[in-house]
This record gives structure tokens, sequence and C-alpha cells, in this order.
């Protein structure tokens, strides 16, 4: 299992875990935090393509009692250890989890989709100088 792989199931089991303790069902927890069921299902399984918004990760931390940013950290994919490095501001955040949401839809790994931006951007400075 690669980090990337551990650090999605992570997130998954620790949301479900959390929920469990809360002696919430699944229905229950997804009306509460006002979303669709079989999406929380995917959250808890990893089974989702997009990363969840900073809306229902806050949503999450607050009913399930969980550190906000800890979640946030396994939710946009960032190893544990590198946390203390810098707070991301929101629109930091936002731009990390559409990054992935874009490399995701795409099939392709973080590192692909950034090989693709800096070619993108790189043919844009051609065309432009």
């Amino acid at each position: 299992m690669n980090s990337k792989t551990a650090v999605q199931n992570q997130f998954g089991e620790t949301i479900k875990q959390a929920r469990t303790e809360a002696q919430l069902g699944l229905r229950e927890a997804a009306l509460m935090l006002q979303i669709n069921p079989g999406y929380l299902s995917n959250l808890e399984n990893n089974a989702t393509k997009a990363m969840p918004s900073d809306e229902v990760i806050k949503k999450l931390s607050k009913l399930l009692k969980l550190d906000y940013e800890n979640l946030r950290d396994m939710a946009t994919q960032i190893a544990p250890d590198h946390r203390g490095m810098k707070k991301l501001s929101e629109e930091e955040v936002r731009g990390m989890q559409a990054f992935y949401r874009f490399a995701k839809e795409h099939n392709m790994t973080p590192t692909e989709a950034m090989k693709k931006v800096e070619k993108v951007l790189a043919e844009g400075k051609t065309k432009r100088g």
C-alpha cells in the first residue's frame, strides 16, 4: 500500500470509526451532515473520486468531534508528518482539493497532474513570448 492509499484509508476509517463510536447510523449522520448517505458511505469506504469540500470536512469534524485540521489534512492527502510545516489558508486548501480532484477525475497521479500543469504553463509562456 503506497502512502497516498494509506492516507485515504486513514480518512475513511477515521470518520467511520468516529461515527460508529458516536452511535450514529449512516443515514442519521448523513441527514445531520446534510449530505447523501451514499456519499458518506463512499467517503468512509474511500470509494469516491472527488475529495470532500471544505464545508463537508467542517461538518464532519463538528458532528464527529474530530480535529478539523487533522481531518482536512487526511482529506487533502497531506501526510500527517507534514502538518507542522505550514498552516494552509482556506484558499490554498481549496486549491489543493481542486488539484487532487482534477488528478483523480483524469486518472492521473498527483505527479502526472503536476507535469501536465507545468507543460501547459510552459506552452503558455512560449505562445506569449
